[in-house]
């Protein structure tokens, strides 16, 4: 085992990700996180990118199209989906990108 992947594994999910993410995505997310079948960037990269198309829809990311970005990024690890700079979402209430 690559000792790489244990802090990650350690790793929860926090609020803003759940609250974009449906209780089946989470699951989903929690299950590569254990298994260590996706690389933990990609799986990374995967969540950013649905709490980004969550914000923009204004709705939960179900287990499907959770699967397709991870799906998206293990064929393409450059992957984006952008958006005009009008349409970029502040991520936090705070005013920062970080939470």
């Amino acid at each position: 085992m690559d000792d790489t992947l244990v802090p990650f594994r350690a790793r929860m999910l926090d609020k803003l990700e759940r609250q974009y993410l449906d209780i089946d995505a989470q699951g989903l997310a929690y299950t590569y996180m254990a298994t260590g079948d996706v690389p933990a960037d990609v799986l990374e990269k995967a969540i950013q990118e649905a709490i980004y198309l969550g914000r923009m829809k204004n709705a939960l990311i179900d287990s499907l199209m959770f699967t397709a970005l991870v799906e998206a990024f293990m064929e393409d690890r450059t992957f984006d989906i952008h958006g005009a700079p009008m349409e970029l979402i502040n991520m936090c209430a705070g005013g920062s990108w970080y939470c």
